[in-house]
């Protein structure tokens, strides 16, 4: 099961302003505009197909790493529409530990089958022919 170490919920207008925010992972105030268009590429490049897609339905970006210094690990990105469908709301999942957990595991997995691979043996020092892994 996925760790979240912590969230935060922004809610955002349809042109994505900052309306509220809980600031529980990153000040919003202390930002250099309200508007996440504006500092946030990723968002600039999903909003308006984000927006028209929505619908009630929330949609999520996992593993997402960011250019910011006040989000330095990997999140998941979530967006839903309340029943006002002028607002959407942005939960910032911090997975950091979650994803950095995985990724050593994924690593180690990968070097096991480079060692497997680089020490493959031949029956009887023949002609090789059809390799046997040693385990």
């Amino acid at each position: 099961m996925k760790k979240i170490d912590n969230t935060q919920s922004i809610t955002l207008d349809l042109k994505g302003n900052i309306i509220s925010s809980d600031n529980v992972l990153f000040l919003t105030n202390s930002l250099p505009s309200q508007c996440v268009l504006d500092w946030s590429p990723f968002l600039e490049s999903i909003f308006p197909a984000m927006l028209e897609k929505i619908n009630h339905k929330k949609i999520t970006f996992e593993k997402v790493k960011t250019i910011h210094s006040f989000l330095k690990g990997s999140y998941d990105y979530s967006f839903y529409q309340l029943e006002k469908k002028d607002q959407v709301i942005w939960v910032i999942s911090d997975c950091s530990t979650y994803y950095s957990n995985f990724h050593r595991r994924q690593q180690f997995h990968h070097e096991c089958v480079i060692f497997k691979q680089n020490n493959l043996v031949y029956k009887n020092n023949s002609t090789p022919r059809l390799p046997i892994l040693i385990r």
